[in-house]
């Protein structure tokens, strides 16, 4: 590959003789912490290899908040079965990660189905969740050994039909409960109790099934959205469950955004525990999690660089090559800590900066409130931490295809998906003759 051979050539000698970009985290952002023109000369030979605009992938990162979740998890829940939400960040380097340190693989759409049994995860320790799946991937996640979570009628239809015609065959299913909040008073997934009844009553028809449990996901991610989510497990649970479940989906958003990944998890982990503790069978129940975001934000930058800077009503706008749809496709969010990467040594500034994207959305700020330790000229980078939930696996080709992602490799990097060409990004269309 052509851009990953430019990469290499380019940044293997200088790393040889540059400094780590040594970063240290303050007060939840970012400082540089001696920045020469070495780490600068770094980002420009990758940037030379792969474009204006690239994702870093930090594997030990990951490794590290992997470790500090599941322990904190594990540490309270001995029943507890992490698993990972694919949807977060599909990255095939990132879910392998997942896999090679024994987590299981969330998936809800045939695409992450078909990722998780590509990269070899077990059948075993795949949970299928979904609305709108098509009956095919259920039918093939069923007689696979996945387990699959039940919630349109057209779900349990699908697993009634292949139970009849696959006699010989054990299907695991859960069934997802519906759960009220006051951040989603309406929620549109899952099944309320009645519906849940009604499944339990079809299902329990069929030898061939093995209901396992319950399972359940809720946006909110504060100590008592984790209660309320308990709250509606159990009591669905001891309804239809005579004896108990043997398995409880709690799902995933149990770190609220700021609290470190180990306090938080730790904290779900207790109300889990101390909600199970209320209930005859609760010691026994196996508690799979679905953890996404709080895994993997921590594990990616964007790196982008600064391409025009203007003085506009008392502000500096710093105009670069990346874009809000890198950071945030789907919250927009504009908080994302940020450090400079600059050519030269330079001095602290005063006064607003705003940083807008490549786009020509009015709305397109990556941030609009940078700190002021560094001073920022044309041609210098820019590097958002955090950005590793949602921005690879939501990222838009709006206008441009989607940036490459790299990862330090020893002392030099690689390329993990290098940016696509036009005809890449466009392909599927009728182009006509050239």
């Amino acid at each position: 590959d052509q851009s990953t051979a430019a990469v290499e050539h380019a940044v293997r000698p200088l790393e040889r003789h540059s400094h780590s970009l040594g970063r240290q985290r303050l007060g939840g952002s970012f400082r540089a912490m001696g920045a020469t023109a070495m780490d600068w000369r770094a980002y420009d030979a990758i940037a030379t290899g792969v474009g204006g605009c690239f994702y870093l992938f930090d594997r030990l990162a990951l490794r590290r908040d992997m470790d500090d979740i599941a322990d904190s998890l594990t540490g309270m829940l001995p029943n507890a079965r992490p698993h990972y939400a694919y949807k977060a960040n599909f990255a095939p380097d990132v879910c392998r990660t997942f896999a090679a340190a024994g987590w299981g693989a969330e998936v809800d759409s045939p695409m992450l189905l078909w990722l998780a049994q590509r990269i070899g995860v077990p059948a075993s320790q795949i949970t299928y969740n979904g609305i709108a799946r098509d009956p095919a991937s259920v039918r093939e996640a069923l007689l696979a050994g996945v387990l699959v979570c039940l919630d349109a009628h057209r779900d349990i239809d699908v697993a009634l039909q292949t139970a009849h015609e696959s006699p010989d065959s054990v299907l695991r299913v859960a069934i997802r409960v519906n759960s009220v909040t006051d951040i989603n008073p309406t929620p549109r997934l899952g099944r309320t109790l009645e519906q849940v009844r009604d499944a339990v009553t079809a299902l329990a028809a069929e030898p061939g099934i093995d209901l396992q449990g319950l399972s359940v996901h809720r946006p909110d991610r504060s100590p008592e959205g984790v209660r309320g989510r308990m709250r509606d497990l159990i009591t669905v649970a001891s309804d239809v469950f005579p004896d108990g479940p043997r398995l409880l989906d709690v799902g995933g958003a149990l770190a609220a955004r700021g609290v470190p990944n180990g306090h938080a998890h730790a904290t779900s982990a207790t109300i889990i525990r101390d909600a199970l503790e209320t209930v005859p069978w609760g010691h026994s129940v196996t508690v799979l999690t679905e953890t996404g975001a709080a895994a993997v934000a921590g594990c990616m930058e964007l790196v982008t660089r600064v391409v025009d800077i203007k003085e506009q009503s008392g502000r500096t706008v710093i105009n670069v090559a990346g874009s809000l749809f890198h950071t945030s496709p789907n919250t927009r969010r504009v908080d994302f800590p940020v450090r400079v990467v600059a050519s030269a040594q330079r001095e602290s500034v005063e006064g607003t900066r705003l940083v807008g994207g490549c786009t020509a959305v009015d709305g397109d700020w990556l941030s609009v409130d940078m700190p002021n330790d560094t001073e920022v000229c044309e041609g210098d980078f820019l590097v958002f931490g955090d950005v590793g939930a949602y921005s690879i696996s939501m990222g838009t080709h709006f206008t441009d295809p989607l940036p490459a992602v790299v990862e330090r490799d020893g002392t030099g990097w690689r390329v993990m998906r290098r940016r696509p060409t036009f005809a890449e990004t466009l392909a599927g269309f009728d182009l006509g003759p050239e």
